[in-house]
């Protein structure tokens, strides 16, 4: 992740992308129409952002769906931040170095906590413009309540985007949906558990279909 989610350019890319799916959007305009927007992890902030900034906007005929949204950013960022700058963590950033993971690229320092030791008024900001289009835009959402409230990349609250939690169910069979599903699993990289009610991912999408 070389780019930040709030990178003009990239928003810009993402609207127009979302824009050419259906012969019906309104291009001049800039309105997505007749749509199924699909999301994982930070594309959520980059449609949300570019909804936020005017770069595109949704018609009521258009259905966004997102999965593990970090929309008041992520634990892992602050992590490998902590990590890349600590000496006492060294050893640590001396492995994270040789997987290009220290320094730590601009991608994963816009995912830094809202209102952490991390995170600029800027960045504070865009996350708060970017929950008011995303609860004002989507329609279905999968997130992840695993131990510790997280799914190892992402935590609940952050997943919820300013969505009060009573809104969320553990049956696959409704829109808002909260798993114990990782942060892969609601990617569809694992299809969905034999035994679990609250790891059906898969499932969970084709219901919205």
């Amino acid at each position: 992740m070389n780019v930040r989610w709030t990178n003009d350019t990239l928003q810009e890319k993402v609207c127009k992308h979302a824009l050419s799916m259906s012969e019906s959007s309104d291009v001049a305009g800039g309105i997505v129409k007749d749509t199924i927007v699909v999301t994982h992890s930070m594309g959520a902030l980059m449609v949300a952002g570019g909804i936020a900034n005017k770069k595109c906007s949704f018609d009521d005929s258009t259905t966004w769906v997102s999965m593990s949204a970090p929309m008041s950013g992520t634990m892992a960022s602050n992590y490998v931040q902590d990590i890349c700058t600590d000496d006492d963590t060294k050893a640590f950033r001396q492995i994270l170095s040789l997987l290009g993971k220290c320094p730590v690229k601009d991608g994963m320092k816009s995912l830094a906590y809202q209102g952490g030791k991390y995170s600029t008024m800027d960045l504070n900001n865009a996350f708060l413009a970017a929950q008011v289009a995303y609860r004002d835009n989507v329609d279905a959402i999968i997130v992840e309540f695993k131990s510790g409230k997280h799914d190892g990349f992402v935590e609940f609250e952050s997943c919820r985007g300013g969505f009060p939690e009573t809104k969320f169910s553990a049956s696959h069979e409704d829109r808002f949906y909260v798993t114990k599903c990782n942060h892969a699993d609601t990617a569809f990289l694992h299809g969905n558990s034999y035994f679990k009610e609250t790891m059906q991912p898969v499932r969970w999408f084709e219901c919205l279909l």
